[in-house]
């Protein structure tokens, strides 16, 4: 069995569960696919780094639009570069994952870090792991 089988499965699945015609139970079992493919890519690259609490992914036709709330959000960006500074300089962590998602989408990508407010606590459900993360913070 193809992947292409498993897909068509998946969107029947769908239509049969919601009563959307094929081309619209097409068009979310995708975004559904590239919205786990971007939240993975978005754990493997800063969580641990900056102290992710939740990933927001908005997909539009030509572009994708990702916020992440950190607790940290600055270790992603990384000290800026001066602008008489000439050389070669090492990309941000932010940089990294934003090519990394615009190669992974093929749309272009706009990437927002913000800080989450002190003493609030991360949603709960958005990331797996991280109610563990957030515990492990208070030992």
């Amino acid at each position: 069995m193809t992947d292409d089988s498993a897909f068509k499965r998946q969107v029947r699945t769908r239509m049969a569960e919601t009563g959307e015609k094929y081309t619209v139970a097409r068009r979310m079992v995708m975004a559904a696919t590239q919205d786990g493919a971007i939240r993975g890519a978005v754990q493997e690259s800063l969580e641990r780094a900056i102290g992710l609490s939740a990933v927001e992914i908005d997909l539009a036709a030509d572009r994708v639009h990702v916020t992440i709330r950190a607790a940290r959000p600055g270790v992603a960006w990384g000290l800026p570069r001066p602008v008489e500074a000439e050389g070669v300089w090492r990309d941000t962590a932010a940089e990294q994952l934003r090519t990394e998602l615009e190669e992974l989408t093929g749309r272009r990508v706009r990437l927002d870090i913000l800080q989450v407010d002190e003493g609030s606590r991360p949603d709960e459900g958005d990331l797996p792991g991280e109610g563990e993360q957030f515990a492990d913070g208070l030992l």
